[in-house]
This record gives C-alpha cells, structure tokens and sequence, in this order.
C-alpha cells in the first residue's frame, strides 16, 4: 500500500497516530477467506 502506515488494512478503528489505514482492502476478509479456502493446511 502507497503511503500506508503500521495499521491493519480495512480497519474502522482509529489508528490515525499509527499512519495512514486505507480501505481499498478489508486484510480480515482476505485472510478468513484464504483460511476457509485452504483448511488444515
């Protein structure tokens, strides 16, 4: 992510001390799917 800062992507909490959180990707999402895609492994 361009001029991101150390947040977590798709946050609504307020990190804004931390740098920049975008929301062009919700990384909770993208994780929980690639989980339940690729389960025990």
């Amino acid at each position: 992510m361009e001029a991101g800062g150390h947040t977590w992507p798709g946050t609504s909490v307020d990190l804004s001390a931390l740098g920049t959180t975008t929301q062009e990707i919700n990384a909770s999402q993208l994780m929980w799917d690639f989980f339940a895609a690729h389960p025990g492994q």
